[in-house]
């Protein structure tokens, strides 16, 4: 897999990665590490490494697991609102009366 600036495949790509089973990996560098590492807030990173445990985050600083994240501060006490909204319950839907007629009428389905 390949990323380019602007549709233009005729430059050199930004990003490539490799598909590994049904999953396409980038090296955490290639993909927005070098390109971000000015931003030194702990929440931007928390929000870039798609709300890791800052506790893990820590870790992942303490043993360079991720090249170019820098050193952050990391409190204890930290809440990070995406967080929240992603452990909120949601109240059940109603019992839906639409009955189908002919197979994949209705379909349900969950996007990865």
């Amino acid at each position: 897999m390949k990323v380019y600036r602007n549709l233009r495949t005729t430059s050199a790509p930004l990003m490539e990665g490799q598909r590994l089973e049904s999953v396409y990996v980038m090296l955490a560098q290639d993909a927005y590490v070098d390109k971000a590492r000015k931003n030194k807030t702990v929440d931007l990173w928390h929000t870039r490494l798609r709300h890791i445990n800052y506790h893990k985050l820590k870790v992942m600083m303490q043993k360079s697991i991720v090249k170019g994240l820098p050193e952050l501060e990391i409190y204890n006490n930290i809440v990070c609102m995406g967080c929240q909204y992603g452990k909120a319950h949601q109240l059940p839907y109603e019992e839906s009366t639409f009955k189908d007629k002919e197979p994949l009428e209705l379909v349900h389905s969950n996007v990865f």
